[in-house]
């Protein structure tokens, strides 16, 4: 099993900008990125965010990877988990340092209370933890879609979109 150009040049550019935001199609590979970066980034506490529907597919897809690659160990939650109340407090008491959303795009909304949670955790220990965002289908309307994704992977020195765009609000105490 080998990476393609694609994951490749994914993996390079997470380990030189420390956060990755890849928009990448269905079956281009995403499944690998999450398994190996940990390794690549000597990580101790990988989070991985996936559907809920996706969850035990990942974790068959992470063991028959296992075969194949050198992977440190990733623990795997839902988005669902972490937007209700009892999943909370669970970026709080595991504080990765990479924290990996697979179809990112459900972190679009910034009203949401997942959203809300990873944005405060990410803007909290933003020198600590490394964000990665990865989708084939991240913005579907607009840039102001993936503005905060952005931020999230890139961090604010390299953003590539305004500072502040129209004035986007995530929560209330929080906004960029």
């Amino acid at each position: 099993m080998k990476l393609r150009p694609i994951q490749a040049r994914a993996l390079a550019s997470l380990f030189d900008y420390r956060g990755l935001l890849a928009a990448m199609s269905v079956g281009a590979g995403k499944t690998i990125l999450s398994a190996v970066a940990g390794t690549l980034l000597e990580s101790e506490r990988i989070l991985l965010l996936v559907p809920a529907r996706l969850k035990e597919k990942t974790r068959r897809d992470f063991a028959v990877l296992a075969n194949h690659w050198r992977m440190s160990e990733v623990r795997i939650e839902s988005y669902e988990k972490i937007s209700r109340v009892s999943g909370a407090d669970i970026l709080a008491n595991f504080r990765p340092d990479l924290l990996i959303c697979d179809e990112v795009q459900a972190l679009k909304n910034p009203r949401a209370a997942v959203t809300r949670r990873v944005w405060r955790f990410v803007v909290e220990h933003r020198e600590e933890v490394i964000f990665v965002g990865m989708s084939g289908t991240i913005a579907s309307r607009s840039l102001m879609d993936l503005h905060h994704i952005l931020w999230m992977s890139l961090g604010p020195s390299r953003m590539p979109l305004p500072r502040r765009p129209p004035r986007l609000r995530i929560g209330r105490d929080v906004s960029i």
